[in-house]
């Protein structure tokens, strides 16, 4: 890419930067899905119940934080929201190597539910916009346009 700055150039952009961190946090939440519980759950020698508890964790928490944490994205900068879901994320993912016991497991995909929950709202809050920017029917569907008062 003569001219465009090169590979650093992108970690410039903010919304390279989103998303990027939006992809990060999709494949490390199906990771941890598909490698990683097995893995612990073989590990701990864990029961159904308890493997059912790790994905229990991940969801309570977008359950409850997903509708205010999109209305804050609609009004606020989605760009920044899915930064920080990168910087939990990441910490998520560090967090998996370090835990000794089963309820950290299930600590971290709570934990892991809560990085991962600006990703939805962000990624549709940057699809409204394009849609507002072109005048398109995407630009309808913005809370904002629904003007919901929280």
């Amino acid at each position: 890419m003569p001219g465009s700055g090169g590979v650093r150039h992108l970690f410039h952009s903010r919304e390279f930067i989103a998303l990027a961190s939006t992809a990060f946090a999709r494949s490390q939440t199906y990771s941890t899905i598909f490698i990683a519980l097995a893995l612990y759950a073989g590990l701990f020698q864990t029961s159904d119940t308890v493997e059912g508890m790790f994905g229990t964790g991940f969801a309570l928490a977008q359950l409850g934080i997903v509708l205010p944490l999109g209305r804050l994205i609609d009004i606020g900068d989605e760009k920044r929201y899915l930064v920080a879901g990168l910087v939990l994320n990441v910490g998520v993912f560090v967090g998996f190597s370090l835990v000794g016991r089963v309820e950290h497991v299930i600590v971290m995909r709570t934990v892991q539910g809560v990085a991962d929950s600006p990703r939805r709202p962000a990624r549709m809050t940057l699809f409204v916009e394009e849609g507002e920017q072109f005048d398109a029917v995407a630009g309808s569907m913005s809370l904002r346009s629904i003007g919901w008062k929280i």
